[in-house]
């Protein structure tokens, strides 16, 4: 079973975000939900190279994780209620995170990533798993 080795799940809420990813640092966080027996399934991985906090927030205004009013009505994909992230020493080690997490947890036939992680451009970085 794949691990994401994050902290959370948290209710995925700006003011929870703001309250609980405090330091201005590079890191990875899913997004998700809480399935009926409390477990956090992953719809959505991410990172930043400098700030974690900034990306989760970015992807909670998209609406990462909610779908669209046809979704709901036909009982489609849950909607995420919750997070997780973990802070990263730097760009490559945030980078290499989510290409792991991407890979685990079933790529774009999974999650809602539309495509693989993008390394940080210029770096040079390649995905630990996949070469790409």
């Amino acid at each position: 079973m794949a691990k994401l080795d994050m902290d959370g799940p948290f209710d995925l809420d700006r003011r929870v975000v703001e309250a609980s990813v405090t330091q201005p640092l590079p890191g990875t966080f899913a997004i998700g939900h809480k399935d009926k027996s409390g477990r956090f399934q992953v719809q959505y991985v991410g990172r930043d190279d400098q700030n974690v906090a900034n990306a989760l927030l970015t992807a909670v205004s998209r609406g990462v994780g909610k779908p669209g009013l046809f979704n709901r009505m036909l009982g489609g994909k849950p909607v995420a209620n919750a997070f997780k992230f973990s802070y990263a020493s730097n760009a490559q080690a945030a980078y290499e995170k989510q290409c792991r997490n991407y890979h685990a947890f079933g790529e774009d036939r999974s999650l809602e990533n539309t495509s693989h992680p993008a390394a940080p451009q210029g770096s040079g970085f390649t995905c630990p798993m996949c070469g790409g």
